[in-house]
């Protein structure tokens, strides 16, 4: 089941990309994330990490099937506060 569920969201996220191709087309998306890891040691006394992280993300098409985007990320993990920019660019091809 959780691999059927999987496979739908990723269905479903990448169709939405495949009507908005065209020049001066917007799109907006991002990710939200949640990541729990073990800080056990060697002698079985440890705990549990865990970490929230959000990231949205804008896009203009510049051309037919070119877009380019940027993202601004947050992430709480242990305490630690992390800020990322990440600009990226894809071609649609068919």
């Amino acid at each position: 089941m959780k691999r059927f569920l999987t496979l739908l969201v990723a269905v479903l996220l990448c169709s939405s990309a495949a009507f908005a191709q065209n020049k001066g087309d917007k799109y907006i998306g991002g990710n939200i994330g949640l990541t729990i890891q073990s800080a056990g040691t060697t002698d079985g006394d440890g705990g549990v990490a865990a970490g929230i992280g959000f990231a949205p993300e804008f896009g203009y098409f510049v051309g037919k099937n070119f877009r380019l985007g940027a993202s601004i990320g947050y992430e709480l993990s242990a305490g630690t506060h992390t800020f990322t920019i990440a600009p990226n660019f894809a071609y649609y091809a068919r």
